[in-house]
């Protein structure tokens, strides 16, 4: 009998798209980063494809594809289908509204840049729940630590109001998964869940995105009307666009809300919660959050403690993750031994839930079926991208391959060839972390932007803003980008 040649590999990635050339270009610079690709041509081949098993991991659809295109897909998913980022030829920002209105993870336009491509499918492909999923209510929450337990007390008592309720916690330490537990657990569990994340999005669209838009050209439908009889989750509330703040003030104070352009005033009808990786009183009173918006928000509080604070939950929660990622890459899960699990609950965990998810797939990847022993599981650790000054996330790799520490050093001065010399003397000096491997080979661009961003937050104290113009980047994309690659300013 033939061996199925796919066992045991990562779930691939669709490209829909009707154009061939378009799908040549798209497999092969995502079959250079070691990616399974399939293809479809029209939509119903794309449909017919998401709802077989294997899940592909992301679905890549063009606005166009014949027989109907991304937005007829995106309304016609079965259900357990994969995320979907849309491929726009048209950059006009009511087409890439309608996108996300539709329920798609990104737009990228064509034609598309490979470094936006490999962000994108990195972000989306890879992203899970960053804690155990809570259709069951509060009840089906990992909580075995006083510290959680604490908090789903709580939260059990705040999923019986309809009051706003702000969650706040690290990143990645399971905030979405409490908002979604607390709505399975109260009234409106029949109602939809909506979550919005407030730095995804452009300000200029954010707006209509929110709150809607009507007019002559373009009428939508907001993510307050998508919530109606349910609850909206504001995800990172802190990175809402100043102008956005001010009328989601306005709707919290009157209970009542309006399309952008035109139409009246109708009730909202839709529990409002709110997270932040950050204390919204200090960013209130340093004046980045209006404070009436902060007052309306917190009628309820709930914090998350971070993970380093639950370590009880920590072997737990390992299983749980180790199982996902043996579901996701078609393995047997690894069995961490008890020395293993030691190691794993004495870290600290920076990144939270969604650190110890990454961690447990990196050894599914590696130790497939095996016993992980303490060494490999303090090699996965030392392999994730932290924020320690120096040490990127490249360096992280050669040291848990064996390579000694002055071939990371050397990594990190190496450009275009040149020395620490070279770099000095007239070239443009290297990130944190270089961008060779401790082998000489050029490292992946999401590795580099890792370790960009992970040095900039180290030289400037964890300030997001100054690190955000020295990146040349927005700040609302940093804050994104820091939770794509597990990264706090902490």
């Amino acid at each position: 009998m033939k061996a199925d040649s796919t066992r045991g590999q990562a779930a691939p990635v669709l490209i829909a798209d009707a154009d061939p050339a378009v799908r040549r270009y798209l497999r092969a610079v995502l079959e250079t980063d070691g990616r399974r690709v399939e293809e479809a041509s029209d939509l119903a081949a794309a449909l017919r494809r998401l709802s077989a098993a294997p899940r592909p991991r992301l679905a890549l659809a063009d606005m166009d594809l014949d027989g109907g295109g991304a937005l007829a897909l995106l309304s016609r998913l079965p259900p357990g289908a994969p995320p979907v980022v849309v491929l726009s030829v048209d950059p006009a920002p009511a087409r890439i509204v309608r996108a996300a209105r539709a329920g798609a993870r990104d737009v990228l336009i064509k034609p598309v840049d490979p470094a936006a491509l490999r962000a994108a499918v990195g972000a989306h492909a890879e992203r899970r729940a960053a804690a155990p999923a809570a259709a069951g209510g509060l009840d089906a929450l990992i909580a075995v630590s006083p510290a959680a337990r604490a908090a789903a007390d709580l939260a059990r008592r705040f999923a019986r109001s309809d009051a706003p309720l702000l969650i706040e916690g690290e990143s990645g330490a399971g905030k979405e998964a409490f908002a979604r537990a607390i709505h399975a657990e109260g009234p409106r569990r029949d109602g939809p869940f909506v979550a919005f994340d407030c730095a995804a999005m452009p300000p200029d669209l954010a707006e209509a995105a929110l709150f809607g838009r009507a007019g002559a050209d373009v009428s939508l439908a907001g993510k307050f009307e998508e919530a109606e009889g349910g609850v909206l989750f504001l995800d990172g509330v802190c990175d809402l666009p100043a102008r956005a703040q001010a009328r989601l003030a306005r709707i919290v104070a009157t209970g009542r809300i309006a399309r952008l352009g035109a139409g009246p005033p109708r009730r909202v009808n839709a529990r409002l919660i709110s997270a932040a990786d950050r204390p919204l009183s200090d960013e209130a009173a340093a004046g980045r959050f209006r404070q009436e918006l902060f007052l309306g928000l917190s009628a309820l509080c709930l914090r998350v403690p971070p993970l380093r604070a639950r370590r009880e939950d920590i072997a737990p929660l390992a299983e749980l993750f180790a199982r996902r990622a043996a579901e996701a890459e078609s393995v047997a899960p690894p069995r961490p031994t008890p020395e293993a699990l030691a190691a794993l609950e004495a870290h600290d965990w920076p990144g939270n839930l969604r650190e110890l998810e990454n961690v447990m797939r990196r050894l599914a990847v590696l130790h497939p079926s095996e016993a992980v022993e303490a060494e490999a599981a303090r090699a996965a650790l030392r392999a994730r991208p932290t924020q320690g000054a120096g040490q990127g996330p490249a360096c992280a790799g050669a040291e848990a391959r064996g390579a000694p520490a002055q071939a990371c050093d050397a990594a990190r001065l190496r450009v275009d060839g040149r020395g620490a010399e070279g770099a000095r003397g007239g070239g443009r000096s290297a990130p944190a972390g270089g961008f060779f491997d401790a082998e000489g080979e050029i490292r992946p661009i999401w590795e580099i932007e890792a370790a960009a961003i992970a040095a900039a937050l180290s030289r400037y104290g964890g300030d997001v803003a100054l690190a955000s113009r020295k990146l040349g980047m927005g700040r609302a994309t940093l804050y994104r980008k820091m939770r794509d690659h597990g990264l706090t300013s902490r």
